[in-house]
């Protein structure tokens, strides 16, 4: 019996060189279709607190690792710790971070890999495939 594809889970290392994260290194998983669907993308159903709850909680089911610190609640300067991966620590991070760590992760699930950007025999182009998908995002924060 012959044996189909088996994909391996898909994990990814966020970087933030250049910018003013440097250093900050994060491994996250990707999530499935109906996650990405309902919790990355948001639902018209909830408001925007759920929305943003089931994005982060979506994220931090995914985490693998990450290097960001933070002061020990209640201690001197000296005294750091890795961010514990809930939902009740990341809220203690600052919305401009967190923006940009989510941002690089939805960036990562949506983009294609160089190695699949060869020429198919049939079929669109992928680059065309990758512009109507930012065109789709687009349409959907608007």
């Amino acid at each position: 019996m012959a044996k189909g594809f088996r994909p391996e889970k898909t994990i990814y290392k966020l970087e933030f060189e250049g910018t003013q994260y440097d250093g900050l290194v994060i491994r996250v998983g990707c999530c499935t279709i109906g996650e990405f669907n309902e919790e990355v993308i948001g639902s018209p159903d909830r408001n925007m607190k759920e929305n943003n709850e089931a994005l982060f909680g979506c994220f931090l089911k995914y985490l693998h690792s990450w290097n960001l610190e933070r002061l020990v609640p209640g201690t001197k300067e000296e005294e750091w710790e890795i961010v514990p991966y809930t939902l009740e620590a990341i809220n203690g991070e600052e919305s401009t971070l967190m923006s940009h760590i989510i941002a690089a992760w939805q960036k990562a699930m949506v983009s294609i890999s160089p190695n699949l950007r060869r020429p198919a025999n049939s079929g669109p182009d992928l680059e065309q495939l990758e512009l109507d998908l930012a065109k789709f995002s687009e349409n959907q924060e608007n």
